[in-house]
């Protein structure tokens, strides 16, 4: 696992936090210590219209913006019906919120699935004994036919006592959700979140972050006493940031990778750079090889070496700037069906530090490799223009 530091910058519009691996900034969010906690609440939705196909409704959950369902085929929903939603994806401009009726409740080890009744496991988890383990653990949690598990990454290295408890808190939870969603109207929050800036710290993998330093004496104070109260060990690790006349943006040279993340185009050695235009439907990327020599008997390696180097920029930029959907990469011509099979696999295993959820599908018909991306909280781009 790298070693990570968080940053926190308070600002008026609101806390700036960098994810730093080995030095080099990984992720930049923006946060309100003080707003509500949106993503992942469960709230009671009223169904207020169709719209779009026939599986596809407006729901009102008394926030800023409506929900948008997608339901299955065959889902019996109709307008004016009431029921919980969870609210999983923000809403950008004038797009509402994204809302499912298959809500879940995350735990740092665990996952309560009340609609898959399955026990599932990390995909990053390849253990054969902790899978036997999780399987066998299982038949303890305190309910064995309503409701299903997802087992996560940070599982594997938890204590039976510690999975446990937060089983039973976690289905405790539940059972109360459930219980008050009966008598309550549509717009009532059953289930709020951690603040996000919280919840951002508490999903970080276990034993990872060796420091969180904060720039602002009053925040620092409250993040602390936040974070104590749910993972102590981790509160250990908040610190005042003082370095006299140093911003944390100039100490932890973030304001150049900031810089590079805005920009379309980023520059490698050699000639080499990489293009990334985003639009509504995709995020386009192009490896240009400008004035880069490939020629001789060697082409097809140098070739090669230069789409990998280019590729883990790309992976790194397309989590810095939080980009989400589908991306399409055009990277430089290569002759080799095994030079391509080969980048192919390089670009899914390099996906696998990715936090969110990078699916590598394969090249299309005009040679460009398709990826897509858990959309996940809004790109840098959308609140973030300069530095």
């Amino acid at each position: 696992m790298p070693d990570s530091l968080i940053t926190i910058e308070a600002r008026e519009e609101g806390l700036y936090a960098g994810l730093l691996e080995n030095g080099r900034l990984k992720e930049y969010h923006r946060f309100d210590l003080d707003g509500p906690a949106i993503l992942g609440s469960i709230v009671m939705g009223h169904v207020d219209e169709q719209v779009g196909g026939l599986n596809s409704f407006l729901v009102n959950i008394r926030q800023d913006k409506k929900g948008f369902l997608n339901t299955r085929k065959g889902d019996k929903v109709r307008c004016g019906d009431i029921f919980p939603v969870q609210i999983i994806q923000e809403g950008s401009g004038d797009k509402g919120y994204r809302v499912t009726r298959e809500f879940s409740l995350d735990g740092h080890n665990v996952v309560l699935t009340p609609f898959d009744l399955r026990t599932s496991i990390s995909l990053k988890i390849e253990s054969e004994a902790l899978k036997t383990w999780f399987k066998a653990l299982r038949e303890q949690f305190p309910d064995q036919h309503t409701v299903g598990w997802i087992f996560r990454t940070d599982a594997a290295v938890a204590s039976e006592e510690e999975i446990l408890e937060e089983a039973k808190v976690l289905y405790e939870r539940y059972q109360s959700i459930m219980r008050i969603q009966k008598t309550s109207p549509a717009g009532s929050i059953l289930y709020a979140p951690p603040a996000p800036v919280l919840s951002f710290l508490l999903s970080q993998p276990r034993n990872t972050v060796s420091k969180i330093v904060v720039d602002d004496k009053n925040v620092y104070k409250r993040l602390k006493e936040m974070v104590q109260e749910e993972d102590p060990e981790l509160s250990e690790k908040v610190f005042l940031f003082d370095q006299g006349r140093w911003s944390i943006r100039e100490f932890y040279k973030l304001t150049s990778q900031l810089m590079t993340a805005l920009s379309r185009k980023v520059l490698l050695s050699e000639g080499i750079s990489v293009v990334i235009d985003q639009t509504e439907a995709l995020t386009a990327i192009d490896v240009n090889s400008g004035s880069f020599a490939y020629g001789g008997k060697d082409r097809e390696k140098t070739i090669f070496e230069a789409n990998r180097r280019a590729a883990d920029v790309i992976l790194e930029q397309i989590r810095l700037r939080n980009l989400s959907g589908i991306l399409i990469i055009d990277f430089i011509d290569m002759k080799s069906e095994r030079s391509k099979e080969e980048l192919l696999h390089y670009v899914k295993e390099a996906a696998k530090k990715d936090r969110q959820r990078v699916t590598v599908h394969d090249y299309t018909r005009l040679g460009l490799m398709e990826l897509t991306r858990k959309r996940a909280d809004l790109p840098l781009s959308s609140f973030l223009t300069t530095v």
